[in-house]
């Protein structure tokens, strides 16, 4: 789908551009060059990201598993009336709690953290892990 939105916006341009009436306005394209770029994925793998939302929410994280790719961002937003957390990790006794990203959740305020790597990234809230709240996002390539 990615693809196909940056293939559109390539070839809006170049339609656009070579469409002119006026030859003093009239662009060459370059098919070799427009090539080149479709191959080398930079529009589409690495361009064009989308972020997500977590809501933080009658002490839950909704929704609890997201699936995204590299490079998509994700927004928690703290919709409750007390303090979170979002701390990466399985757990506050896990030697790794935390290393990823380690952030205060205030009411009413987000953070965002971009998935820069593919994997299972677990997370949870500090102060409320023992009723459960926890999450997951899974990143793909």
């Amino acid at each position: 789908m990615r693809k196909l939105a940056g293939l559109a916006v390539i070839l809006m341009a170049v339609g656009g551009a070579v469409g002119c009436s006026n030859n003093e306005n009239k662009v060459d394209a370059n098919p070799a060059a427009i090539d080149a770029h479709l191959a080398d994925g930079a529009l589409f793998d690495g361009g064009i990201s989308a972020n997500h939302s977590v809501s933080a929410m009658n002490l839950m994280f909704m929704p609890g598993t997201m699936t995204i790719r590299v490079g998509d961002t994700v927004t928690w937003t703290n919709m409750d009336a007390v303090l979170h957390t979002v701390t990466s990790g399985t757990g506050s006794t896990s030697p790794t709690a935390g290393q990823l990203f380690d952030h205060q959740l205030a009411p009413g305020t987000t953070f965002t953290f971009r998935f820069t790597q593919t994997g299972s990234f677990r997370y949870f809230c500090r102060i409320h892990e023992f009723l459960g709240m926890r999450g997951t996002i899974n990143v793909t390539p």
